[in-house]
């Protein structure tokens, strides 16, 4: 059980989101561990009956889609009949004695309906949910954080908090070099400065469209799905271009057609605690990049990220796109030397480790008992 202990993810977003952190750690797991990822509730007011569409990807991670019938009847019940679509479907074995494996708070009835957890696993990726997750602190046997200062809010209740950083799949964007752009992207005109990412909340909307008035001869490209915004939130402009949502193993391409990449993350509130993992997949496609002083950007080398006020975002590309040679092999070594695989492989060990305590812990119960 040890080496192939199963995994339960509580899925903050669907499978099919972007790919980051839960899809790189998970799809790497799986490799070694049976994986279910429980996917957020869908709800269908006008279905006759709750059902629950199970898939599989590749190695060995399941794919658990809970859709419920008819409106909310409160979260207990919810938690109940999702707890009994995973019992009668074909993810059954994967229930049973698992690490659960969360990114954010979980309701508190949901563990109620599993057996016993092998471990239960915090993986903190970042403050925008504003959630009050102090209870998951307190009950989590490893806290893991997206970055430092994640971390650091912590320490109060969870002083073992351990920061382990987003990683990158170097080769992946090093493509980009030999790469030409595809013809949705060719038809917007050059230079392009691109962002990729969900769109949401944590974006400095405003200073995206100042910056589009400030630099209007270049083409500001955001690739990914919006989240949680109104309609009409998004600033609009001759040269603001939302193309949506783009496959993670296309993104190389849509790279190689941008002079630079741009991370306008706010710097008040919960989303000044982003820890976006683009820069390294911006550098390691060969790209400047220019960002807000979010605060663990502020430990990148200041010739690997150009940091720059939302006021003065503008300036900041101007600066990015002038970087020499040697600043952009610099940024490129950076990228290379942050792959994702140990740092998964750090955090693997660590839960490996909680369950063989848990496990020798029950087998020592009885015999201490007897004694």
């Amino acid at each position: 059980m040890n080496d192939r202990f199963p995994i339960v993810v509580h899925g903050r977003r669907p499978w099919a989101s972007p790919w980051r952190r839960p899809q790189q750690t998970h799809a790497r797991l799986a490799a070694r561990h049976p994986v279910l990822y429980l996917e957020p509730i869908c709800r269908n007011p006008d279905a006759a009956a709750d059902r629950l569409r199970v898939s599989r990807q590749p190695p060995d991670v399941w794919i658990a889609e809970p859709h419920l019938a008819g409106e909310p009847r409160g979260r207990a019940d919810d938690e109940a009949r999702v707890a009994a679509l995973l019992r009668d479907s074909a993810a059954a074995e994967r229930v049973t004695p698992a690490v659960h494996w969360t990114f954010g708070p979980i309701p508190q009835e949901r563990l109620g309906h599993f057996p016993e957890p092998l471990a239960l696993v915090y993986d903190v990726l970042d403050e925008a949910g504003g959630e009050d997750d102090s209870d998951l602190l307190r009950a989590a046997d490893l806290v893991f954080t997206a970055g430092h200062e994640l971390a650091l809010r912590r320490a109060a209740i969870r002083p073992d908090a351990r920061p382990v950083p987003d990683g990158v799949d170097f080769a992946h964007f090093h493509a980009a070099a030999r790469l030409t752009p595809p013809s949705d992207l060719a038809r917007i005109p050059p230079p392009r400065i691109g962002y990729s990412g969900v769109i949401d909340a944590r974006l400095d909307l405003d200073a995206l469209a100042r910056l589009a008035e400030e630099r209007p001869g270049d083409s500001i490209v955001l690739l990914g799905p919006v989240d949680g915004l109104a309609p009409g939130a998004l600033p609009r402009a001759r040269n603001l271009f939302y193309p949506g949502e783009r496959p993670y193993r296309r993104l190389p391409e849509y790279f190689s057609g941008f002079s630079a990449g741009l991370l306008p993350f706010r710097i008040d509130g919960p989303a000044a605690l982003a820890n976006p993992e683009t820069p390294l997949e911006w550098l390691s496609a060969g790209r400047p990049v220019v960002a807000t002083p979010l605060a663990d950007l502020m430990r990148f080398p200041a010739d690997a990220v150009t940091l720059a006020e939302p006021a003065e975002l503008a300036r900041g590309i101007e600066r990015a796109l002038a970087r020499n040679v040697a600043s952009m092999r610099r940024g490129e070594e950076l990228a290379e030397a942050s792959p994702w695989d140990p740092r998964i492989r750090e955090m693997e060990l660590l839960v490996a480790r909680v369950v063989q305590q848990r496990g020798d812990a029950r087998s020592n119960g009885p015999t201490a008992a007897a004694v």
